[in-house]
């Protein structure tokens, strides 16, 4: 009998990233317990479980192994954005969504992250690339909930802004004091954006 086995190959893509997030969620893991990045590549592969060249594999520089943790936690929040009542502000919506992604055990984690990737440049840089790179995400949402073109200059702006608030955002809760409130904080930035970017122009 002859089995076909060609068609297990269109998963292999899915199955390399899930290994991908796992790795980099077992290394933010590392670095957030430890509260320090002072680890080699070889130490971090080893407590991912595999080998130093696997690691290598999968991230050029072992700065690199943070990303795709960082990339699905925003991703998770432009998701919920997307998923809101399309007759609500987008403000609200955004605001909504950022609330409910947090949690007393997040609200720790996050700061305790921030201030341990914000030791170097390069963990730094990472972490602008992440958030610059979804800005073409928020453009799409937001024109798709305004009903507008994604190449608009509205919803490119709009696009812009948001990164620049979740940015300012994340860095100033990183920051803070334990008991400042995260949404709250950007609720502030939102206010001083104002919502002309996310109404619908006649």
């Amino acid at each position: 009998m002859n089995i076909q086995t060609a068609p297990a190959v269109q998963f292999l893509p899915a199955i390399r990233a899930q290994t991908v997030l796992q790795v980099s969620t077992s290394v933010m893991e590392l670095f957030l317990h430890s509260r320090d990045t002072a680890f080699t590549v070889k130490e971090l592969a080893a407590h991912a479980g595999i080998s130093e060249r696997s690691f290598y594999r999968y991230f050029p520089r072992k700065e690199d192994a943070v990303k795709p943790f960082l990339t699905a936690g925003v991703e998770m929040l432009v998701q919920a954005v997307s998923e809101r009542p399309v007759d609500e502000p987008f403000e609200t919506s955004l605001a909504m969504a950022w609330d409910g992604s947090w949690s007393a055990d997040n609200i720790e984690r996050v700061q305790v992250l921030h201030r341990v990737l914000g030791k170097t440049d390069r963990f730094r840089s990472v972490w602008m690339d992440v958030i610059t790179e979804t800005e073409a995400r928020w453009t799409q949402v937001v024109a798709q909930r305004l009903g507008i073109e994604p190449s608009s200059r509205q919803a490119a702006l709009a696009g812009a802004a948001i990164v620049a608030v979740l940015r300012l955002s994340t860095e100033t809760f990183g920051d803070a004091e334990p008991d400042e409130d995260p949404a709250t904080i950007l609720a502030a930035n939102l206010d001083l954006l104002g919502n002309r970017l996310f109404t619908v122009r006649r």
